[in-house]
């Protein structure tokens, strides 16, 4: 500074402000306001608060950085346990071959050819090896072979770790799992407090148990890595393969075998048909609403959701057509279909029900309208005889294995003969189950996804006093029946294209056991049926017919594929049945309390008159 500025006096305070005034004023009329900077909050952003600061033009350094590092490609750094490698021996090689320099083993080892033929080595970083050897003496420090040691003796593949402390005490954790094991056997829920109790009272004996603390997070790992369980809910009775199934199974296809071969049956005509539930509306029952709200209204919550669909297919890879069954009692429940439906088309029936079960009546209604027609259309297309005869397998439900439809079936269609899939293995046996249902239900499903997300986008953009209207209207009955029976035509001409994945399913759950479409299979089955090794009865299971005759409702759907009612649509007589009491409603015995003399016989006991003292 020059000494004439040194000695300039000093420019008065209130001038100096004023003259900044006078140039934040010029600036602000050349270039304009300048947006005030947005203040960011205290704490780790949101998304929303990003997605506000940049509509507002505004976006923070960290953001700006992570769409700097995803524009140019960067990738996250791939940590890997090189000490429980196999390829550690290879570094150090590489370290020793290389003037003992951590940069050039990596340098040598990224460019060998068969070495890095996969890029094993592309994220071993020169520092990380570094840090293995000492510097003075270029060999492995202490640490690092005691890291080494532990990865060899205790680390699964490619996991280095600690040591475990039952690897100490091999019997101690044998005995654990042993009695978990045959707890499990029996039949005992196993969950964590019941293991904690047993695990705790095995290791209290042992040195383990005062090492061991047993928190939630090493008994869920010790169950996960060295008993191999996971988290599963039980499983009801009727899914449970009772044993010999694959006997019955072969059993039912030598009976096929000789009623086709009895009765020329064309493999057109071999036909398998099932009742499956098919949900309209997921979850319509329930939906999120204000924490202690007293009243919870869901649109549609009053109209029946669900209908059954009766799947058949022939044994040819041919799909029947398919019959609906609604809830109602006139036909005024069904949705509208014209003459050019594609479900009119198909020949799809629409029937209803009192609660949209499959009932004798509905059942005689699927003979008439779906497998009639059926067998005269294949009649015309394969040259057959006018009364060609049909074989049905269905599963043994009460209304299939019942006298009246067995009789009405005799009588009305005698070229109709029956087989019946053991009970409670509809899971193996029968097609509709295996191959048929999944895919068109999934199907419906996914057509119904779509018709939510088109209506609520479209309801969205409609007013705000609109939205909840049109919202409200989308899950009601009568705006989902005609597109249903849309999405089902759909669906059906989708599955009947599929004959490869019918026919898989007819050799999953008949052609694996017995090849029927083999002639000479057919001969020998014929042959074994003469010499009354084959059954060739009708194929009830005695206990469905029994089960039919029982006066219990309950107990005569042996093996049905409908779905429970509600409360109020139990029959009456089962409620209102009068109970006898001193004899035992179930059939099974007691042999070992009697034996023993421990059984209390309720029919032998008196009640004596006595005095209130005596009480």
């Amino acid at each position: 500074m020059s000494l004439s500025a040194w000695l300039r006096p000093a420019i008065p305070l209130e001038e100096q402000h004023a003259a900044a005034a006078r140039q934040i004023e010029q600036r602000l009329a050349e270039q304009g306001p300048s947006a005030a900077p947005i203040r960011r909050t205290v704490g780790r952003p949101r998304v929303l608060d990003r997605d506000t600061s940049a509509l507002a033009g505004q976006k923070h350094g960290r953001d700006a950085s992570l769409e700097a590092d995803a524009e140019e490609g960067k990738q996250k750094r791939i940590y890997k346990q090189w000490l429980s490698s196999d390829l550690f021996p290879h570094i150090v090689d590489a370290y020793n071959s290389n003037r003992h320099s951590a940069r050039a083993a990596v340098k040598y080892l990224q460019g060998h050819r068969a070495l890095n033929a996969n890029g094993v080595f592309d994220s071993l970083n020169p520092g990380t090896v570094h840090r293995w050897f000492d510097a003075s003496t270029h060999t492995l420090t202490p640490r690092t072979l005691q890291l080494r040691s532990n990865a060899e003796r205790y680390s699964r593949v490619g996991i280095a770790g600690r040591p475990r402390i039952l690897d100490e005490f091999p019997s101690v954790e044998a005995e654990m799992k042993q009695q978990l094991l045959a707890l499990r056997a029996g039949g005992v829920s196993m969950h964590l407090y019941i293991v904690k109790c047993i695990v705790a009272s095995i290791l209290a004996p042992h040195q383990a148990g005062e090492r061991l603390k047993l928190s939630r997070t090493w008994l869920q790992r010790w169950i996960s890595d060295v008993m191999d369980w996971s988290w599963r809910s039980s499983t009801s009775s009727a899914g449970k393969l009772p044993s010999g199934w694959q006997e019955s199974a072969t059993v039912l296809g030598k009976r096929v075998a000789v009623d086709m071969h009895e009765y020329s049956i064309h493999e057109s005509l071999v036909i398998n048909a099932d009742q499956t539930g098919l949900q309209l509306c997921p979850g319509a029952a329930h939906t999120y609403e204000q924490r202690g709200a007293k009243r919870v209204a869901v649109a549609g919550h009053e109209d029946k959701r669900q209908i059954t669909c009766v799947v058949a297919s022939a044994l040819s890879g041919e799909l029947l057509p398919l019959q609906l069954v609604f809830t109602g009692k006139t036909d005024a429940c069904h949705p509208p279909a014209t003459a050019d439906h594609p479900a009119v088309q198909q020949g799809m029936h629409l029937t209803h029900s009192p609660n949209h079960w499959s009932n004798l009546g509905t059942t005689q209604d699927w003979i008439r309208r779906i497998a009639e027609p059926w067998r005269l259309r294949k009649i015309a297309e394969h040259n057959l005889k006018p009364d060609a005869h049909v074989l049905l397998i269905l599963d043994v439900w009460r209304t299939h294995i019942s006298p009246e439809f067995r009789g009405w079936l005799e009588q009305e269609f005698p070229q109709y003969h029956l087989r019946f899939v053991p009970p409670n293995c509809t899971s193996e046996l029968q097609v509709a189950d295996v191959a048929l249902n999944y895919p068109l239900k999934h199907c419906v499903k996914k057509k119904f996804n779509d018709y939510v997300a088109q209506s609520v986008t479209a309801a969205m953009e409609a007013a705000e006093d609109k939205r909840a209207t049109a919202l409200h209207k989308m899950l009601l009955m009568s705006e989902l029946k005609p597109r249903l029976l849309l999405w089902l035509a759909q669906a059906w001409t989708l599955l009947a294209q599929e004959k490869l994945l019918i026919f898989k399913g007819w050799k999953r759950c008949l052609l694996r056991f017995y090849d029927v479409m083999d002639a000479a299979k057919r001969e020998a089955a014929v042959k074994e049926a003469k010499e009354m090794e084959v059954d060739t009865d009708v194929g009830v299971p005695a206990g469905a017919a029994a089960a039919v005759e029982a006066s219990d409702p309950a107990t005569a759907d042996v093996d049905s594929e409908e779905h429970d009612s509600d409360e109020d649509e139990k029959p009456t007589r089962q409620v209102m049945r009068e109970r006898v009491y001193g004899e035992r409603r179930s059939s099974r015995s007691r042999k070992e309390p009697e034996r023993l003399g421990t059984m209390l016989r309720t029919d032998q006991m008196q009640i004596l008159p006595g005095r209130d003292e005596d009480l």
